[in-house]
């Protein structure tokens, strides 16, 4: 019962438009990222559902004097705490928490 995102889409559904071996990868790395900070934070039985979703587009970054977009896939972060799964509202997190999992990410 306490296992994130249950109840809640699986992999394929949170990945916004092209599903590939290697965007459903990605996206568990991100999950996996994810449900360690949110373990690490005390936040895991607060949150109902932490989940990511991958979304079809690139950020962009900077190499050298010009800008890319290899690699800089966006993943939403979805925090929602309920009490029945019929409603659901935002969770209210520590700003600390989402600072870590940005950095984090960068990291990996």
């Amino acid at each position: 019962m306490w296992r994130h995102p249950f109840p809640g889409p699986g992999l394929a559904v949170r990945i916004c438009g092209e599903v590939t071996r290697d965007r459903c990868e990605l996206l568990r790395r991100a999950d996996q990222i994810i449900i360690e900070e949110v373990t690490a934070a005390g936040w895991y039985r607060k949150i109902a559902q932490a989940f990511g979703v991958l979304l079809p587009v690139s950020s962009v970054g900077v190499m050298g004097d010009g800008r890319t977009y290899a690699g800089q896939h966006v993943i939403v972060i979805r925090f929602v705490e309920s009490t029945d799964f019929m409603t659901a509202d935002w969770v209210h997190i520590d700003p600390t928490i989402l600072g870590r999992l940005l950095h984090v990410s960068q990291m990996r």
